[in-house]
């Protein structure tokens, strides 16, 4: 583990950016407050459960430096930091009430868990057209990478419906899918645990 001075400082912005408290962080980690102080303090450091979680209340990619103090495998929460941030913005730009709803309910719960909410709202979008096609130019490839990552053979199954559809809702409805069942069956026993 790296020094307490280096979770200190990481700690304090994570707090100050979500608006939080030494008891508030403690209360989202379901910890007491001295656990959080002693850390701040560089008296003690957080375990990798502990860090996860301050991982999944960071915003991306702040959340890497959590992540990969729990040992966790960066390039696949990267992959799907991308893919959840690009997904959040198409939603964000089309539906700001459902980016709104969802930006609430997906609070504490970790990236894949995040990613499979909002793959599971883009399937409200149904009202989408091919003004959209700029968008799709960033969430389709993201999807797709996030797919090649945890299933190269779901990849290249799906890999010839990206593109085939005339209706953009159809397209990222077909990817969604794919992407989600992805991310339900490859859903690891704790998100800290390594392949």
């Amino acid at each position: 583990m790296a020094k307490g001075s280096e979770f200190s400082e990481a700690i304090k912005i994570l707090r100050v950016k979500q608006d939080m408290d030494q008891a508030d962080l403690a209360r989202c980690l379901g910890m007491g407050q001295t656990a959080v102080s002693a850390w701040e303090t560089g008296q003690n450091t957080p375990s990798a459960e502990a860090l996860v979680k301050m991982g999944n209340l960071a915003s991306y990619p702040d959340c890497l430096f959590f992540y990969e103090k729990a040992g966790m495998d960066l390039k696949r929460v990267s992959q799907v930091g991308k893919a959840l941030d690009v997904c959040l913005n198409f939603i964000r730009h089309f539906d700001s009430r459902t980016y709104d709803q969802l930006g609430a309910r997906i609070v504490g719960m970790d990236r894949e868990e995040q990613l499979s909410a909002v793959l599971e709202s883009m399937g409200g979008l149904g009202h989408l057209s091919p003004v959209t096609s700029p968008f799709l130019d960033e969430v389709v490839p993201a999807i797709l990478q996030l797919v090649e990552e945890i299933d190269p053979a779901a990849a290249t199954e799906l890999r010839p419906h990206v593109g085939g559809y005339d209706s953009p809702a159809l397209q990222i409805g077909y990817m969604r899918t794919t992407a989600a069942k992805i991310l339900h069956l490859k859903k690891k026993k704790h998100p800290w645990d390594r392949e």
